[in-house]
């Protein structure tokens, strides 16, 4: 399924130094970046194929985890997510419909893995769904966590 009507905002937003793409819709994702904005490409290094001990500052993964057995493929993102990647990106269909699909995914496979829904894209074939994680902000600060409810070491007594 290739998704060429995929805008290029995940990435404008992260404005990444590092980049891991893996598939071809990945690839045309990139492409669509480097046609909107050259000037955000200078020095930028693109990858299409994981370094096991390579820090990336953006992964986007579509049009491949689908192909992939799928404990492989939630091993994968779950590496990717903690250990290589700030900002990730993944897109997969949802429920079957694609021919030479191998695994089948759901929102809440996705949502299991910490990540938020981006877009949900309607196609002929499938409801493609693209999730997103971002290390610095995959976590609402909860109400009770500010300064009201912090310890005044000054009031302890000696």
């Amino acid at each position: 399924m290739k998704i060429l009507f995929l805008q290029p905002r995940y990435l404008e937003g992260c404005h990444p130094q590092s980049l891991l793409a893996l598939g071809a819709d990945a690839a045309a994702c990139v492409s669509a970046y480097r046609a909107a904005d050259a000037n955000n490409m200078t020095g930028m290094s693109v990858a299409s194929t994981v370094q096991t001990d390579a820090r990336y500052d953006a992964a986007i993964l579509i049009g491949c985890i689908e192909q992939m057995d799928k404990k492989a493929a939630l091993a994968l993102i779950a590496r990717l997510r903690d250990a290589q990647a700030k900002n990730l990106l993944v897109g997969a269909p949802l429920g079957s419909g694609l021919t030479g699909q191998r695994s089948l995914w759901t929102e809440q496979d996705f949502l299991a893995l910490g990540m938020q829904v981006y877009q949900r894209l309607d196609c002929a074939a499938a409801t493609m769904i693209l999730c997103c994680y971002n290390l610095h902000d995959y976590k609402q600060v909860p109400d009770w966590l500010n300064s009201k409810y912090w310890a005044h070491p000054e009031r302890w007594e000696i």
